[in-house]
């Protein structure tokens, strides 16, 4: 039963697409698939495997198969996280740069005001 609903589900997101980012559809479908995985691995730890080794192997594959599903989306996490620090480190060195500059700028514009003012008084001067 709850393999149906699984498999259902499946279909449902595979056909409507309700996500408009494609990285979050991949994903949700990415995570539901391993969903399914591990729920057929559970049911062959009911009664009707008897072999002991069976188990054992069918244990191990199942902390294989659910360890690559969270290393694959903690390794996601990482990633997005990286990118936002690096576009919000990058985004307040521009402002920073972009502040210094216009300091600067505005200092250059006050010293040849300045300059242009010295040089019109010492014309004056000369002049008379």
């Amino acid at each position: 039963m709850v393999n149906a609903l699984f498999t259902m589900m499946l279909i449902y997101i595979g056909w409507t697409k309700p996500f408009a980012d494609p990285t979050i559809y991949f994903f949700e479908m990415f995570n539901e698939c391993f969903i399914a995985l591990t729920n057929y691995h559970m049911m062959c730890f009911a009664d009707f495997v008897q072999d002991d080794a069976t188990r054992n192997i069918l244990g191990w594959s199942m902390i294989g198969i659910v360890g690559g599903n969270l290393v694959i989306n903690v390794l996601y996490i990482v990633v997005g996280a990286v990118k936002d620090t690096y576009f919000k480190l990058r985004t307040k060195y521009y402002q920073w740069k972009n502040k210094n500059l216009k300091a600067r700028l505005e200092k250059k514009a006050e010293l040849k005001a300045i300059e242009n003012a010295q040089r019109v008084k010492v014309a004056v001067t000369t002049e008379l």
